[in-house]
Order: structure tokens, then sequence, then C-alpha cells
């Protein structure tokens, strides 16, 4: 159970953070239900890892990154990968949709076996478009680590640093 000045605390951050939450997670699933559960999802987890989120410093960062691979994992849970139409999957930038769908499908089958914190990366700057500076505060970690990380990964994953996707 929540100490008082724990749920203050919680109460605070979905006050100042609920609407960034809600939004990152819609971006993402492109359903507005479903982006409402996943924010709950999000704030009950950080309830539960009060400790560790504390430790973090920065709760706008973890926030984010914890509704970023929350989504991620819905994402990945809504196989097969043929249901999936282009308004859930592609971005908003406006371009070829069907190109977008087939890529970013691609992309989320890459990463299917990476680590949290890789898919995360992988994601922010390949299919959101973040640059690498704007992962590095998500992530907390330095622009430095992100550039190392992401040019491994893409090595590994056979990727392209324009985005797109090598076909097998």
């Amino acid at each position: 159970m929540l100490r008082p000045q724990d749920q203050t605390s919680v109460e605070t951050l979905y006050r100042l953070y609920g609407g960034l939450v809600y939004r990152r997670c819609l971006r993402m699933l492109r359903d507005r239900d479903e982006a409402r559960a996943a924010v709950q999802e999000v704030f009950v987890r950080y309830m539960g890892q009060l400790e560790r989120a504390r430790e973090v410093g920065n709760p706008r960062a973890y926030l984010f990154r914890t509704a970023t691979n929350h989504c991620l994992n819905r994402l990945r849970d809504r196989k097969p990968w043929e249901e999936l139409d282009a308004e859930s999957v592609a971005g908003p930038q406006g371009t070829d949709p069907a190109g977008l769908v087939t890529s970013r499908r691609q992309l989320l089958e890459k990463l299917e076996p990476l680590a949290e914190e890789e898919r995360t990366l992988v994601w922010l700057c390949f299919a959101e478009g973040m640059s690498q500076g704007e992962v590095a505060e998500v992530l907390s970690v330095s622009r430095k680590t992100v550039n190392q990380r992401l040019g491994e990964l893409c090595r590994r994953l056979a990727l392209h640093p324009e985005g797109e996707v090598e076909h097998d």
C-alpha cells in the first residue's frame, strides 16, 4: 500500500505527465481505449517500482521510456502482423502509408529478440524519428552512448541509418 506522501507524489506526476504518457501511447498504439489502458498500466508499474523509479532522478524520462517499452510489447503481441492496418501502424509523416506499414512491421519483427532498452533505442530513432540527443534524454544516457549502441544495433539488425530495414 502506498504511503500518503507516495500517493501525493504519484498524483502529482500523473497531473504533470499523464497527458505526455497518453499522447505517447496513442501515437504508438493508434487506439484511444488501448492508449488509456496503457497509461494506467504505466502508472501502476511506476507505483510498483517506486524506489527504483526515484533513483532514476528524471520521472518524465522514466515514464516516457516505460510507456514506450509497454507500447512496443503491446504492438509485438498484436500478431499476426497481417491484421495490422495502415492506420494502426503507419506514422504521422503523411508519406506512402503502405511502405511505412511494411517497414514498421519488419522493424517490429527485428526488435523481438532485443533487450528492452535496445528495442526502445531502435524504435525511438527509426520509427519515431527522434534525434540521438532526444533519445539520450529519454534513456538517461549520453548522446555518445546512443550513437555507439545504435551503430552496433544497426550492424546486428542490418538496419540502414536512414531508417530503412534491409530486406532478408
